[in-house]
């Protein structure tokens, strides 16, 4: 099992919701497509409730 969360690099429509939401901000942005730094994410899962 992973240590943070994953992205898929498909679903991906650069409206950085996730970013804006992260309460640890350990998302960035690389070749428009969102990234979990894994040694910060702390697995809230609210980047995944506010994607489209």
């Amino acid at each position: 099992m992973s240590n943070c969360l994953t992205l898929k690099k498909s679903n991906c429509k650069n409206c950085y919701k996730c970013i804006r939401h992260c309460p640890v901000k350990s998302i960035r942005f690389s070749g428009n497509q969102a990234h979990i730094i894994g040694n910060e994410c702390i697995l809230c899962g609210h980047c995944f409730v506010v994607c489209p």
